[in-house]
């Protein structure tokens, strides 16, 4: 499901107009296990057999940012899962109103 849902952002509404979900697989499932691996869910490894073909050619400085994000977007969804696990500090709505 994670791997679905980091396709998902990286597909953007039909706005990222590269897109193609072939392309696009090893970063989502990097970007997946990742996630998984830092929740202490169970993920098989991402199939990086393709690493050399996707990054030949590029610029160092290329090949970096491509890295940073990945691990921009992994940062990401890890704050927005951890902020929907994490216990709520918010107060109910009736304990807002003020006092009389």
């Amino acid at each position: 499901l994670s791997r679905e849902i980091v396709h998902a952002g990286i597909h953007d509404h039909g706005r990222y107009p590269y897109y193609t979900r072939e392309d696009c697989a090893m970063d989502a499932e990097s970007v997946s296990y990742m996630l998984c691996r830092n929740f202490g869910v169970e993920a098989p490894q991402p199939d990086v057999s393709r690493v050399g073909q996707v990054f030949d050619g590029m610029e160092v400085q290329d090949r970096r940012g491509v890295v940073d994000s990945l691990q921009k977007y992994f940062r990401k969804l890890q704050n927005d899962i951890q902020r929907e696990i994490s216990p709520q500090d918010r107060k109910q709505p009736e304990q807002n109103r003020p006092v009389r």
